[in-house]
C-alpha cells in the first residue's frame, strides 16, 4: 500500500542518515571548480552537510549552492586541520592558469601537489578520488601537451602515495562530463550544443569526424 511505501521511505532515509553518522568527511580539493561544485551539490542532495565537507580553494572564501553556504579554506587554515578522519578525499584541483608557461605551471603544480600529501599524512584518509583527463593517452600523438604530462605525473604521484599508506584510489581519466555548473561561456563543443539548443538555433556540428564520449556526471 501507498502508507508502506512512505514508511519504506523513512526507514531507508533513517538508515543512510545513520549511516553518515559512522563516516568521515568529504573534503574536496578544488571546491570551487565546476566538478568540485557539482560534487558537493550531488552529497548535499544525498543529506550531507555543511559541517561534513572540508572544501579548499585558492580563490573564494565562500561558495553558495541554492540556500547553502559553504566556507572554503586556503592553504593556510588546511594546514591547521589535523587527525580527521576522511571517508573521501578529492582532487580536482589543477593550475590551469599557467597552462601556456610550463615553468610557472611546474611550480605551481608542486606547491599543489606537497600541500596535498601533507594533508593525506596529517589525517586519516580511506580513499583518494583524482579526476584526470583522457588526454594522458596522447603520450605518443602530437595531441600530447604539457597539461597531458602533468595530468599524467599528478596520476603517478597519487597512485605511489595512495600505496605507500595504503589508501584506497580512483582515478577517472576523464574525456567530457556532463554536470551542473557547466560553464556556457567556454569554448566546447558541447557548450556549442548548448547554447544552440537554449537560443533554438541551428546545433553545428564542425568536425563531424571527430569521436566524443560524455559521462554522465551521476556515472562518475
Amino acid at each position: 500500500s501507498f502508507g508502506l511505501i512512505i514508511a519504506d521511505f523513512v526507514n531507508l532515509k533513517r538508515k543512510f542518515h545513520n549511516i553518515l553518522m559512522f563516516m568521515g568527511k568529504i573534503a574536496i580539493f578544488g571546491g570551487s571548480s565546476w566538478l568540485g561544485k557539482s560534487t558537493l551539490h550531488y552529497l548535499n542532495q544525498m543529506g550531507f552537510k555543511n559541517e561534513d565537507f572540508i572544501l579548499t580553494s585558492n580563490t573564494y572564501k565562500k561558495l553558495s549552492i541554492g540556500e547553502d553556504s559553504f566556507e572554503l579554506l586556503g592553504y593556510d587554515k588546511l594546514r591547521k586541520i589535523k587527525d580527521e578522519k576522511i571517508e573521501i578525499l578529492y582532487l580536482f584541483s589543477f593550475p590551469m592558469g599557467q597552462i601556456n608557461n610550463e615553468e610557472r605551471l611546474k611550480e605551481n603544480f608542486d606547491f599543489l601537489m606537497d600541500e596535498f600529501q601533507t594533508f593525506v599524512l596529517e589525517n586519516e584518509i580511506k580513499k583518494v578520488f583524482l579526476a584526470s583527463s583522457g588526454s594522458v593517452y596522447y603520450e605518443n600523438w602530437s595531441k600530447y601537451t604539457i597539461y597531458s604530462k602533468y595530468k599524467k605525473k599528478q596520476e603517478e604521484f597519487i597512485l605511489k602515495l595512495c600505496k605507500e599508506y595504503e589508501i584506497g584510489v580512483q582515478i577517472s581519466r576523464i574525456f567530457s562530463v556532463v554536470a551542473p555548473f557547466y560553464d556556457l561561456e567556454s569554448n566546447y563543443a558541447f557548450t556549442s550544443f548548448i547554447n544552440s539548443a537554449i537560443n533554438k538555433s541551428v546545433i553545428e556540428v564542425n568536425n563531424p569526424l571527430a569521436i566524443r564520449s560524455y559521462a554522465n556526471f551521476i556515472d562518475i
